[in-house]
């Protein structure tokens, strides 16, 4: 499957100095003497894009498993301030290796301690890396927080390869008071950007009318509550954070209003199904988003909630969530979600595809036999898993070989 809507049976793709020169049947007759790699019973596809991971965080994997929500984040900012650098390095590995290994070869990740940039470039993987900032108080002074972002900022630039991208990304609009957004927005306005958004009826609750449990943990710690009368996708609108290429993470419970709104300024959306499940966060409407013309991919988000970094899995479920809302998508959708769309909603130039051009990242993956109506597509998203991976190109090195 070079591209998502295209079959080749027996298809084969010829790889020259990292990039794809021919795709298609019978390349090998056209070139003898070259090596062949064959994968008998497998099917190749595009190397996977997740759009949304905190490989960082993957050392925690199922930490609060069953909090609610806004529980749920406070357990996490705990643990964020309680290892070194050198833990959420080898975390950040940990993720990146798990990733790799399922058939993803690019991806967006969400930094906070500046380091997961490294991780991605040991592997070979490309993508873009946000550096994450939080700034709930508009009390506050904000040169310590630019200060510690543009920190963030360049250490991941140190850190990464040519092939990883730095961005910037105020976590979310619950913890994001709008001084913070501006000064983001200002001075680092040369920068990839990306945010959590309407991600929980607990922080839609907080945007809209100031009140539930992220409005008492604000009060708590003496933060000033306003009720803003107004969506997530819109407080963050009229602070001026949205505009083309931005990427819009969860909206679980962004309505069509708010779709026409990203729509309007250019923003992709990553949706991450598993998670907000776990979370009990919401069922995202991404058939509604899809048709307001939104770019969208997927994503895993943390190990912390989704506890597995299975771009498979968040193909089918999102698939069977749509069914749920009774606006269901199509196996063709959500392949295209974790390929090719994904890649042009992350900003990552020329992945997911296998096309004349076009970086070798290929991945082999075992499907058992078919039964008589389904397609390869069908079983891809609805019987395939990370653990169907048998091998994995990057740049058309082989990476990962887990052929029995």
């Amino acid at each position: 499957m070079p591209e998502p809507g295209t079959v080749i049976e027996r298809g084969q793709i010829r790889v020259e100095s990292g990039r794809v020169t021919h795709a298609g049947a019978e390349v090998a007759a056209r070139h003898p003497g070259e090596p062949v790699h064959e994968f008998p019973g497998c099917v190749l596809i595009p190397g996977l894009v997740n759009c949304h991971t905190h490989l960082e965080l993957t050392a925690l994997r199922g930490a609060g498993r069953g909090l609610p929500f806004a529980a749920w984040i406070q357990l996490v900012t705990r643990e964020i301030a309680a290892h070194d650098r050198e833990f959420w390095m080898e975390s950040a590995r940990q993720g990146a290796r798990e990733c790799l290994a399922g058939g993803v070869t690019s991806l967006a990740d969400y930094s906070t301690h500046g380091v997961s940039s490294a991780a991605i470039a040991e592997t070979g993987m490309r993508g873009v890396v946000f550096q994450e900032c939080f700034f709930p108080d508009p009390r506050a002074g904000l040169a310590a927080m630019l200060e510690g972002l543009g920190r963030g900022v360049r250490s991941l630039e140190e850190l990464a390869g040519e092939d990883v991208r730095v961005g910037v990304s105020c976590h979310a609009a619950y913890n994001a008071a709008r001084p913070a957004l501006k000064a983001v927005v200002q001075e680092f306005g040369d920068y990839p950007r990306s945010i959590h958004a309407a991600e929980s009826p607990a922080e839609d609750r907080y945007i809209r009318e100031g009140r539930g449990e992220i409005a008492e943990a604000h009060r708590e710690r003496g933060i000033p509550v306003e009720a803003r009368r107004m969506s997530p996708v819109e407080y963050l609108d009229n602070a001026a954070y949205w505009r083309p290429g931005t990427l819009a993470v969860h909206l679980t419970q962004a309505s069509r209003g708010d779709f026409a709104i990203l729509k309007a300024r250019g923003v992709s959306a990553a949706f991450c199904p598993v998670s907000n499940a776990a979370l009990g966060a919401g069922v995202a409407g991404i058939a509604a988003a899809r048709r307001a013309g939104l770019t969208c991919g997927f994503g895993t988000d943390s190990a912390i909630s989704s506890e597995r970094l299975d771009m498979f899995e968040e193909m089918r479920f999102a698939l069977l969530a749509s069914r749920v809302r009774n606006d269901p998508l199509a196996p063709s959708d959500v392949f295209a979600m974790a390929t090719a769309e994904g890649a042009a909603a992350a900003g990552i130039e020329g992945a997911g595809v296998l096309t004349p051009g076009a970086r070798a990242d290929a991945v082999a993956v075992r499907l058992p036999r078919p039964p008589a109506d389904s397609t390869v597509v069908d079983r891809l998203v609805m019987q395939a898993s990370s653990g169907d991976v048998r091998a994995v190109y990057v740049a058309g090195r082989l990476e990962v070989s887990q052929i029995p």
